[in-house]
């Protein structure tokens, strides 16, 4: 066998160790991608805050206390009329079931996206308003990446979007986007380990809703920081920890979603490849799960993934879900390694 030099070997490894990544336009989520994540309430001893060159982030300990997939759909797959909008090429990814803003609900909510060789773009949403389609512009695009991105770089970018959702109501959003690439390194994560890029994005929001029937509009302003690690191959963050800014009580973490593989097809009701079965279904207050008696890690997330409910060590056959608003949720069951899921509507 051929020996390799110590010098060399030496310079090998220094240049692995100190690999730098760019992240560009081809890294980014394309329509028809759809990709696992799971996510962490638990967040625990955790150091995410931590950063720097060529630094090691250990994610090892994180566990799947929910799991779903970032699915991105071209508009006409969602409704033609988001194609016609917003253009052939443009995606959206659903974020939300449903936004009740007391004076007008949304519902089946998507950020419509564009992807240029300089920046990866929010352009718009797409909601339902009684169950028609209503799409509508950014009147300033939300960049949430401008390309290329380093080590190093940081942008700060506005964006705006204003709409009347009828003759009654008028909803602004406009916020303030800063991302600061401030750490580059390795990220070892119960998926995989990554080179990756670590940006740090800081969002200043404010939501603005007023109304025929009130005196003035209704104003709410929030901070939230998200700590991304980015890499070359998976199109979403490896790693991603989100959590509010706020006046004295500072940063709150709550919770951390990270790339994974899809659920193992072993386990509970493995006679239905890991479909657990609910009654009733529709529900209305209480729903039964169709698993053996045992301890479950209980948890039920709105389509978009958002984690609305978690009951760890759980015992009780049914549960409470009165307090979810009407539309369809996703339940998961875990015990150990295992996982179960099944599908349902709350109906009053």
């Amino acid at each position: 066998m051929k020996k390799i030099p110590a010098l060399l070997l030496l310079l090998a490894v220094a240049s692995v160790s100190f690999a730098q990544i760019t992240i560009t336009k081809d890294d980014m989520p394309e329509a028809g991608n759809s990709i696992w994540y799971s996510t962490d309430i638990s967040i625990g001893n955790i150091d995410y805050a931590s950063t720097g060159a060529n630094y090691t982030w250990d994610f090892s300990s994180l566990s799947p206390q929910q799991q779903a997939t970032y699915d991105y759909k071209f508009g006409l797959y969602i409704n033609p009329v988001y194609s016609a909008f917003f253009g052939f090429n443009s995606f959206g990814l659903k974020i939300a079931d449903q936004i009740n803003l007391n004076v007008v609900q949304f519902n089946n909510v998507y950020n419509f996206f564009k992807t240029s060789s300089s920046k990866f773009t929010a352009e718009g949403f797409g909601f339902e308003i009684s169950g028609v389609p209503v799409p509508t512009d950014y009147q300033i695009a939300d960049k949430v990446y401008q390309f290329p991105l380093q080590y190093g770089d940081k942008d700060t970018s506005d964006y705006r979007v204003s709409f009347q959702p009828d003759n009654n109501t008028t909803f602004t959003r406009k916020g303030i986007r800063i991302n600061e690439a401030d750490g580059y390194g390795t990220v070892i994560t119960p998926y995989d380990t990554f080179n990756s890029l670590r940006v740090k994005v800081t969002l200043i929001e404010t939501d603005s809703v007023g109304n025929t029937s009130l005196p003035f509009p209704v104003q709410v302003t929030r901070t939230s920081i998200n700590y991304q690690w980015l890499s070359n191959t998976e199109k979403i963050p490896v790693v991603e920890v989100q959590g509010t800014d706020a006046p004295i009580v500072g940063y709150t973490p709550t919770q951390v979603r990270y790339r994974d593989a899809a659920p193992s097809t072993t386990g509970i009701n493995e006679a239905n490849k890991n479909i657990v079965s609910l009654y009733p279904n529709p529900s209305r207050e209480q729903i039964w799960l169709g698993a053996p008696a045992g301890t479950y890690n209980v948890s039920i997330t709105n389509l978009a993934g958002e984690t609305l409910l978690y009951l760890p060590n759980y015992t009780e056959p049914k549960v409470d879900v009165s307090s979810l608003a009407n539309g369809m949720y996703l339940l998961q069951i875990q015990q150990g390694n295992t996982y179960a899921y099944g599908r349902f509507t709350k109906a009053y």
